[in-house]
């Protein structure tokens, strides 16, 4: 950053000083409201890709009442000039053109040229012309995810970014423990291409994985990474939250035997104890208690019943002794949830994702309570990753649990079994909510999710920041 300043400032400096120097030295240059003047003065800034241009041209319409004289060019020295041109002399009207080698330019550089027309009056006018050159494009292969993948997993999404500059793409290729294959590449000539590569992982094993990029013009690039199945990831013991200049700490607390939550600590503000029971072969969530930090008055209870194939029929709140039935009824197609009534709505089509092997994850995200929803105010998850988020809660009725004095860090860390790149609206996949973005730290663990909110005109705003501690990683600050 500090580098781009210095580099302006001179840039800038140039300018002045070449400026200066026409004042200083010559008659004050006629205004434009002289009959017959034609003499644009306007600095021309451009950008020249050298897979494109070998010369930059300094090019003007020059139309002078008083006959032109002789042109200098100026470039480093503003008071010496590069070349002073007399062969127009005694004309009016001429198409200045003056080629300008940059073959020997192979990295980004930025020239400065200036025209100084002096007319037989002496008089003087000039413009300056400021080029970027831009060195030979070279294929490059970005790895949003790094080049050491982990996962416990049966599938895997690999990700990365193809570019070619200005050259073509001409084959992609994807190789994986040796077996290699071309991609499919789109009928036109395209110079940027995504993958999101999905592999199936049989094995607790490290896959080696090579991607290389070729443009038209023979000149390729190679990454090579590792995608390793590890037989289970580690939990996090807390989760940092920050919204613009807020912060949050959630504490886990887990079972020793199951390894499941069955608390979460929101430091002072509120705490959620969640208890289980046994249904046959498994242990499901029958009661959500939260309870404000500093009273024990403020006590919010969810209960949940199930039928006798371990279906959520039911959810009751009680706040503070009053109790209400939020959900009466639930509906499914035979284990999966697909509607259900709460008040005198029923809610319909609820939407899902399809992973492949990963199954359908619930993609419904509920921005209000339940007893509000309508379809014109429904949202759902998209672009979902096959990143595992270590905070879900397995058990938990996903829809049915929306604490909403903290609702959106709930939605994101808690009630999300994988990371997802999008909100988007239920009845317009166009329409844009919410846009997130991930990282993982060394050993493939998810350290980091960021949410960025979008308002109705497009506009992203400041959203949240999830940040993952282990037990032994070290807390940020």
């Amino acid at each position: 950053m500090h580098h781009s300043i210095k580099c302006l400032s001179v840039l800038w400096l140039c300018i002045g000083l070449v400026f200066i120097s026409c004042q200083k030295n010559d008659p004050e240059t006629p205004g434009p409201e002289i009959p017959g003047l034609q003499f644009d003065t306007t600095t021309y800034i451009t950008t020249l890709q050298r897979d494109t241009a070998n010369f930059a041209h300094l090019q003007m319409s020059v139309s002078l009442p008083d006959q032109i004289d002789r042109i200098e060019i100026y470039h480093t020295d503003p008071e010496t000039p590069l070349d002073i041109i007399e062969k127009y002399r005694g004309m009016h009207l001429l198409e200045f053109d003056y080629p300008i080698d940059i073959s020997d330019f192979l990295q980004d550089t930025t020239l400065i040229y200036t025209l100084k027309v002096y007319d037989m009056k002496a008089h003087c006018r000039h413009k300056t012309f400021i080029f970027h050159i831009k060195p030979f494009s070279t294929p490059q292969i970005t790895l949003p995810d790094g080049n050491k993948l982990f996962t416990d997993l049966p599938l895997y999404k690999i990700r990365a970014h193809f570019t070619t500059g200005s050259i073509p793409i001409a084959n992609i290729r994807f190789t994986i423990d040796g077996k290699t294959e071309n991609l499919p590449l789109p009928e036109e000539q395209i110079t940027a291409y995504t993958l999101n590569r999905s592999i199936s992982l049989n094995y607790l094993k490290e896959y080696t994985i090579t991607l290389q990029v070729k443009d038209i013009n023979g000149r390729q690039h190679t990454r090579h990474l590792t995608l390793t199945k590890i037989p289970g990831m580690d939990k996090p013991i807390k989760i940092l939250c920050e919204k613009n200049k807020d912060k949050y700490e959630f504490q886990l607390e887990y079972n020793e035997e199951t390894g499941k939550i069955t608390g979460i600590d929101l430091i002072g503000h509120y705490k959620f104890t969640l208890t289980y029971g046994r249904y046959e072969t498994a242990n499901l969530i029958t009661q959500i208690s939260q309870t404000g930090y500093d009273t024990q008055q403020d006590v919010m209870t969810y209960t949940y019943e199930y039928d006798s194939q371990k279906r959520l029929q039911t959810v009751t709140t009680d706040h503070n002794g009053t109790s209400e039935i939020q959900v009466s009824q639930c509906y499914y197609d035979a284990q999966q949830l697909t509607g259900y009534t709460t008040g005198n709505t029923t809610i319909e089509n609820i939407a899902y994702e399809n992973l492949g092997a990963l199954g359908k994850p619930l993609a419904e995200i509920w921005n209000t309570s339940l007893s509000e929803i309508r379809d014109d105010n429904r949202t759902k998850a998209s672009d979902f990753c096959t990143v595992k988020i270590p905070s879900f809660i397995e058990d938990l009725p996903h829809s049915m649990f929306v604490p909403l004095q903290v609702n959106i860090p709930f939605q994101d860390i808690f009630l999300s079994r994988y990371i997802h790149l999008k909100n988007v609206s239920y009845t317009n996949n166009q329409i844009t909510t919410d846009n997130y973005d991930y990282q993982t730290d060394s050993q493939g663990r998810l350290s980091k999710i960021i949410r960025k909110i979008t308002d109705p005109e497009g506009n992203q705003t400041s959203g949240y920041i999830y940040s993952y501690i282990y037990e032994d990683t070290v807390s940020p600050e």
